[in-house]
Protein backbone atom coordinates (compact mmCIF):
# COMPACT_ATOMS: atom_id res chain seq x y z
CA UNK A 1 0.00 0.00 0.00
CA UNK A 2 1.41 3.67 -0.76
CA UNK A 3 3.14 4.95 2.41
CA UNK A 4 1.75 8.70 2.84
CA UNK A 5 -1.26 10.96 1.28
CA UNK A 6 -1.10 14.25 2.47
CA UNK A 7 -3.64 17.03 1.50
CA UNK A 8 -0.99 20.41 1.15
CA UNK A 9 -3.67 22.79 0.11
CA UNK A 10 -6.41 24.48 1.12
CA UNK A 11 -5.09 24.24 4.82
CA UNK A 12 -7.38 22.38 7.35
CA UNK A 13 -10.09 24.74 9.30
CA UNK A 14 -9.71 27.59 6.30
CA UNK A 15 -12.22 29.40 4.40
CA UNK A 16 -12.21 29.05 0.39
CA UNK A 17 -14.10 30.11 -2.60
CA UNK A 18 -14.84 29.79 -6.13
CA UNK A 19 -12.76 27.30 -8.04
CA UNK A 20 -9.09 26.12 -6.59
CA UNK A 21 -6.32 23.44 -6.85
CA UNK A 22 -6.08 21.39 -4.21
CA UNK A 23 -2.59 19.46 -3.88
CA UNK A 24 -1.59 16.42 -2.20
CA UNK A 25 1.61 14.95 -1.69
CA UNK A 26 1.91 10.44 -1.75
CA UNK A 27 4.67 8.53 -1.51
CA UNK A 28 5.49 4.44 -1.63
CA UNK A 29 8.30 2.13 -1.90
CA UNK A 30 6.79 1.13 -5.62
CA UNK A 31 5.49 3.96 -7.55
CA UNK A 32 2.00 5.80 -6.70
CA UNK A 33 -0.12 5.11 -10.32
CA UNK A 34 -2.84 7.77 -9.54
CA UNK A 35 -4.79 10.14 -7.03
CA UNK A 36 -7.87 10.47 -6.38
CA UNK A 37 -10.17 13.77 -4.80
CA UNK A 38 -12.71 13.89 -2.83
CA UNK A 39 -15.32 15.68 -1.34
CA UNK A 40 -17.19 13.78 1.42
CA UNK A 41 -18.01 10.23 -0.58
CA UNK A 42 -18.06 12.53 -4.24
CA UNK A 43 -15.01 11.99 -6.45
CA UNK A 44 -13.56 15.40 -7.59
CA UNK A 45 -11.37 14.19 -9.81
CA UNK A 46 -8.56 11.82 -10.31
CA UNK A 47 -5.05 12.72 -11.34
CA UNK A 48 -2.26 10.53 -12.79
CA UNK A 49 0.91 11.63 -12.50
CA UNK A 50 2.36 14.44 -10.01
CA UNK A 51 2.46 16.82 -9.00
CA UNK A 52 -1.08 15.51 -7.67
CA UNK A 53 -3.77 18.23 -7.97
CA UNK A 54 -7.51 18.60 -8.93
CA UNK A 55 -9.03 21.46 -9.92
CA UNK A 56 -12.12 22.19 -7.60
CA UNK A 57 -15.23 24.59 -8.02
CA UNK A 58 -16.40 25.00 -4.77
CA UNK A 59 -19.77 25.08 -5.09
CA UNK A 60 -22.47 26.35 -2.46
CA UNK A 61 -21.51 28.06 0.82
CA UNK A 62 -20.67 25.86 3.96
CA UNK A 63 -18.50 22.82 5.29
CA UNK A 64 -16.95 20.98 2.67
CA UNK A 65 -14.45 17.91 3.84
CA UNK A 66 -11.63 17.00 1.02
CA UNK A 67 -9.85 14.18 1.27
CA UNK A 68 -7.33 12.16 -1.43
CA UNK A 69 -6.86 8.45 -1.55
CA UNK A 70 -3.19 7.36 -3.82
CA UNK A 71 -3.06 3.83 -5.34
CA UNK A 72 0.08 2.08 -6.11
CA UNK A 73 1.14 0.26 -9.04
CA UNK A 74 -0.62 -2.81 -7.18
CA UNK A 75 -4.15 -0.80 -6.92
CA UNK A 76 -3.29 -1.05 -2.94
CA UNK A 77 -4.67 2.31 -1.75
CA UNK A 78 -4.44 4.89 1.52
CA UNK A 79 -6.70 7.45 2.48
CA UNK A 80 -5.16 10.80 3.50
CA UNK A 81 -7.18 12.31 6.59
CA UNK A 82 -9.99 14.59 5.95
CA UNK A 83 -9.45 18.70 5.56
CA UNK A 84 -12.05 20.28 6.61
CA UNK A 85 -12.88 23.68 4.87
CA UNK A 86 -15.91 26.43 4.68
CA UNK A 87 -17.09 27.17 1.42
CA UNK A 88 -17.93 30.94 1.10
CA UNK A 89 -19.05 32.25 -2.22
CA UNK A 90 -21.47 34.79 -1.68
CA UNK A 91 -20.42 38.53 -1.13
CA UNK A 92 -20.96 40.23 2.23
CA UNK A 93 -23.20 42.98 2.39
CA UNK A 94 -23.24 46.59 4.36
CA UNK A 95 -25.68 49.04 5.37
CA UNK A 96 -24.64 52.38 6.33
CA UNK A 97 -28.01 53.11 9.24
CA UNK A 98 -26.68 56.34 10.21
CA UNK A 99 -26.07 58.79 9.05
CA UNK A 100 -28.76 58.41 6.54
CA UNK A 101 -28.06 58.90 2.86
CA UNK A 102 -28.06 62.83 1.89
CA UNK A 103 -28.14 64.57 4.86
CA UNK A 104 -25.63 67.06 6.33
CA UNK A 105 -23.13 65.53 8.44
CA UNK A 106 -21.19 68.16 10.87
CA UNK A 107 -17.79 67.00 12.24
CA UNK A 108 -17.10 66.67 15.90
CA UNK A 109 -14.09 67.98 17.59
CA UNK A 110 -11.35 67.17 16.29
CA UNK A 111 -13.07 66.28 12.64
CA UNK A 112 -14.52 63.30 13.95
CA UNK A 113 -17.85 61.89 12.42
CA UNK A 114 -19.89 59.07 14.06
CA UNK A 115 -20.92 55.92 11.93
CA UNK A 116 -23.67 53.61 12.38
CA UNK A 117 -23.70 50.47 10.14
CA UNK A 118 -24.09 46.83 9.95
CA UNK A 119 -22.16 44.22 8.10
CA UNK A 120 -23.75 40.21 6.89
CA UNK A 121 -21.25 37.77 6.63
CA UNK A 122 -19.50 34.32 8.08
CA UNK A 123 -15.75 35.49 6.95
CA UNK A 124 -15.44 39.32 8.13
CA UNK A 125 -11.69 40.69 8.24
CA UNK A 126 -12.23 44.07 7.37
CA UNK A 127 -14.75 46.75 7.12
CA UNK A 128 -14.04 50.40 5.39
CA UNK A 129 -15.69 53.50 5.63
CA UNK A 130 -15.65 56.43 3.13
CA UNK A 131 -16.94 59.80 3.69
CA UNK A 132 -17.21 61.87 0.95
CA UNK A 133 -18.26 64.90 -0.80
CA UNK A 134 -19.27 65.15 -4.22
CA UNK A 135 -15.95 65.69 -5.40
CA UNK A 136 -13.42 63.97 -2.84
CA UNK A 137 -12.75 61.18 0.07
CA UNK A 138 -12.38 63.66 2.93
CA UNK A 139 -12.29 61.09 5.86
CA UNK A 140 -11.89 57.09 6.02
CA UNK A 141 -11.37 54.20 8.30
CA UNK A 142 -10.28 50.80 7.86
CA UNK A 143 -11.53 48.39 10.50
CA UNK A 144 -9.70 45.05 10.99
CA UNK A 145 -9.84 44.34 14.71
CA UNK A 146 -12.90 43.53 16.78
CA UNK A 147 -14.93 42.37 14.29
CA UNK A 148 -17.70 39.68 15.12
CA UNK A 149 -18.49 37.08 12.58
CA UNK A 150 -22.10 36.23 12.26
CA UNK A 151 -25.52 36.81 10.06
CA UNK A 152 -26.09 40.14 11.24
CA UNK A 153 -23.85 42.96 13.33
CA UNK A 154 -24.47 46.52 14.07
CA UNK A 155 -21.43 48.61 14.88
CA UNK A 156 -20.34 52.06 15.45
CA UNK A 157 -17.27 53.26 14.54
CA UNK A 158 -15.97 56.90 14.29
CA UNK A 159 -13.79 58.41 10.94
CA UNK A 160 -11.68 61.15 11.41
CA UNK A 161 -12.01 63.66 8.72
CA UNK A 162 -8.74 63.92 6.63
CA UNK A 163 -9.22 67.43 5.12
CA UNK A 164 -12.39 69.97 4.76
CA UNK A 165 -15.32 69.54 2.85
CA UNK A 166 -15.72 73.16 -0.08
CA UNK A 167 -17.36 74.98 2.73
CA UNK A 168 -15.08 75.71 5.29
CA UNK A 169 -16.49 74.56 8.26
CA UNK A 170 -16.27 70.94 7.06
CA UNK A 171 -19.54 69.69 6.93
CA UNK A 172 -19.83 66.96 4.68
CA UNK A 173 -23.17 66.47 2.30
Amino acid sequence: APENILITFPVNNTYVNDTLTITASASDAIVINRVEFYNYSTLITNDTSAPWQAAWVTGPDGLAQLYATAYDSNNNRLNSSIISVTVDNTAPTSTVQDPVSGTTVYRKAGGVVDVDYTYTEVNVDKVEINVSNSTTTVGSKTITSGLTSGTSVTRNDSVTLNSGAPDGTYNVS
